[in-house]
């Protein structure tokens, strides 16, 4: 495949990930434009070098904590820089990396599935939390206000929870599962009743 070629569908699904509703919300101006800049640009290969779920989240945590650097500051009002915007856009960009056929198939992102994590946000907070035992999950609040201990704990419930319901491989596909959901307050098995 054209390194060329490559390039600029990296750059074109950096621009579809990071779209105004992404961000919207998270972070002072420019943080749309910042998330994109770095991750057109994000050295897609270091993954390839994943050999386990550890080594792929200390790279993960590593790229989280660099975006976060990357993302803008308002200063006079304290506001940016939040580590779930961060961690948020960085997972969609890689499940939409990893959903590209060309991309996938370029820096054998395949083998990351079992690792990728659910990008979470307000509607996948709300459906996890409305499964079974899901009560236990940490309060809510918003992207910006997440951590990466809370991040910790979701991420963890989810792949348990998909153990439990055969049409879920893996826990980057849940997005799928609640997003925009008609009604977060059921879970995902009352919903498809």
């Amino acid at each position: 495949m054209n390194e060329e070629f490559l390039k600029y569908l990296q750059g074109w699904a950096a621009n579809v990930a990071i779209s105004p509703s992404t961000v919207r919300g998270m972070g002072p101006k420019g943080t749309m434009k910042a998330a994109i800049d770095f991750l057109a640009v994000l050295d897609l290969s270091q993954f390839t070098k994943c050999n386990s779920h550890e080594t792929f989240n200390e790279l993960l945590n590593k790229m989280t904590k660099e975006l976060q650097k990357k993302l803008p500051r308002d200063l006079p009002k304290g506001r940016g820089q939040y580590w779930g915007t961060a961690r948020k856009c960085l997972n969609i960009f890689l499940r939409d990396a990893f959903y590209n056929h060309y991309l996938r198939e370029k820096f054998c992102l395949s083998k990351l599935e079992p690792w990728l994590e659910v990008p979470l946000d307000s509607y996948v907070a709300k459906g996890l939390r409305a499964e079974k035992d899901g009560e236990d999950l940490p309060k809510w609040e918003s992207v910006v206000r997440l951590e990466q201990a809370a991040n910790a704990n979701y991420q963890k419930f989810a792949e348990e929870d998909i153990k439990s319901d055969s049409i879920w491989k893996s826990r980057v596909h849940l997005d799928v599962r609640y997003w925009r959901r008609k009604n977060s307050n059921l879970s995902h098995k009352e919903q498809i009743k």
